[in-house]
């Protein structure tokens, strides 16, 4: 089982989220967030159903995060 944490901060306004499941019929979102661009905004993955990090921008924009694996 993978467990990790995505930190976020910038482009500001962009939409953050983690998708969950197995393919468009059978998967649902959670955590979602919106960048403002001062505060860094976090997303924590884990379990044993497939995720994934998904972000949207407004524009084409440079994209600031960090991956943090957690656990052994």
């Amino acid at each position: 089982m993978a467990t990790f944490d995505v930190r976020f901060f910038l482009p500001a306004g962009a939409e953050i989220k983690v998708r969950k499941g197995a393919g468009w019929p059978l998967g649902w979102d959670s955590q979602k967030q919106r960048l403002d661009g001062q505060t860094a905004r976090i997303l924590h993955v884990s379990g044993i159903v497939p995720s994934r990090v998904q972000m949207k921008t407004q524009r084409d924009a440079e994209v600031t995060y960090t991956y943090i694996a957690v656990g052994p």
